[in-house]
């Protein structure tokens, strides 16, 4: 009998478990079509998309544009990361310390929570560099107890940091919805 055989249906195909979000370089204005490509393969696929108003020769139009210029996110095994890379939209995979950069899985839920959100109005008394925490009205949303850091002080824009991407998602919150978050002791370096 031979104990080396494993069920061959099982260790042919990755398991949830194997499967982690990943980050895409894609041609320019490449991003939907590669999301639209890689979802009919079969993959867990997300591109962060806004709403934006564009000029058109003889009207203003409401389109989708991606959130993040180049990048598409998709959650998959290193086998199906590297038949992702063989797409002719995809540039290749985002790396970190010298391997593929694994996205957390709430790093993923907090861009589809910001972008439901919308919203606008101001965040008051904040500086660049001061960290804030959702306190109130983002239950429905899914997003109270989410942290983020100021970026600019314009009044109202608030933003949260990717670490796993070293890139930053600025979001505008109402300023009802955000609190300060102190720091916890003195002489603590900002």
């Amino acid at each position: 009998m031979n104990t080396n055989l494993k069920n061959s249906s099982t260790s042919s195909q990755p398991g949830p478990d194997d499967r982690q979000w990943r980050a895409f370089y894609v041609k320019p204005r490449h991003e939907k079509k590669v999301s639209s490509r890689l979802d009919e393969s079969g993959y867990e696929v997300y591109c962060p998309l806004r709403e934006a108003k564009v000029k058109w020769s003889d009207r203003w139009k409401k389109v989708k544009k991606p959130l993040i210029n180049g990048y598409v996110f998709a959650r998959v095994s290193e086998r199906e990361r590297l038949e992702a890379v063989k797409d002719p939209g995809v540039l290749r995979t985002v790396f970190w310390k010298g391997e593929p950069a694994r996205i957390r899985d709430e790093e993923i839920e907090t861009m589809k929570k910001l972008l439901e959100l919308g919203g606008e109005a101001r965040v008051d008394s904040l500086k660049p560099g001061d960290r804030v925490k959702v306190t109130e009205g983002g239950h429905t949303l899914g997003i109270k107890g989410l942290e983020g850091i100021v970026v600019q002080d314009k009044g109202r824009t608030v933003s949260l940091h990717l670490e796993s991407l070293r890139m930053q998602l600025s979001v505008t919150l109402p300023s009802q919805m955000v609190t300060k978050i102190e720091k916890d002791g003195p002489g603590e370096a900002s």
